[in-house]
């Protein structure tokens, strides 16, 4: 009755329906934790882009007037843009991770009989928050392209929020009354 442990040993352990079991709980405490954890990764990264951004095009249109910070105006323009797609393809990728760790927490409580998960689905509508944040991407990147024209061909003053006003009524109009 000593203390060697076989590889038999291990396999008779983990084939007992209680240790199973014990194996699932604690599989399932780690997949929710990581989905808690990316979904937190998506928010934040999302936040802090937007606020970089927002803080960058403050920049761009107040602080750099004069016609030699064109070059500039240009740069940021491009980075701005730039930092919106990474935030974007980040995000979508730390989203799948915790959709992916959902899923395995979804299966672990259809083998235990629990119904965290499943309850949910009936709440939240699904790829909505995916949604919000396609849409305040192309936005973000739609207000970007719209200074870098502005600093380019100069159109008109008025012109930017003729554009911005025209792009929120058409996502608007679309929103509510779908196409498909």
């Amino acid at each position: 009755m000593g203390g060697v442990v076989t590889s038999e040993t291990l396999k008779e352990v983990a084939a007992s329906p209680k240790t199973k079991v014990q194996y699932l709980l604690v599989e399932y405490s780690a997949a929710q934790s990581s989905a808690e954890h990316h979904d937190k990764l998506v928010w934040t990264l999302t936040s802090y882009s937007w606020t970089a951004s927002f803080a960058l095009y403050g920049i761009a249109t107040e602080y750099l007037k004069a016609e030699y910070h064109k070059t500039f105006k240009i740069l940021a323009c491009i980075f701005g843009v730039a930092l919106i797609l990474a935030a974007w393809h980040f995000a979508k990728q730390y989203r799948e991770i915790k959709n992916s760790k959902y899923n395995r927490c979804k299966e672990i409580e259809s083998l235990l009989g629990m119904r965290q998960h499943q309850a949910t689905e009936k709440i939240h509508k699904k790829r909505s928050q995916l949604l919000y944040l396609k849409e305040m991407t192309i936005l973000f990147v739609f207000i970007w392209v719209l200074q870098f024209l502005n600093v380019v061909i100069e159109p008109p003053q008025n012109i930017f929020w003729y554009a911005i006003g025209g792009y929120i009524y058409c996502r608007f109009f679309l929103y509510f009354y779908p196409t498909d």
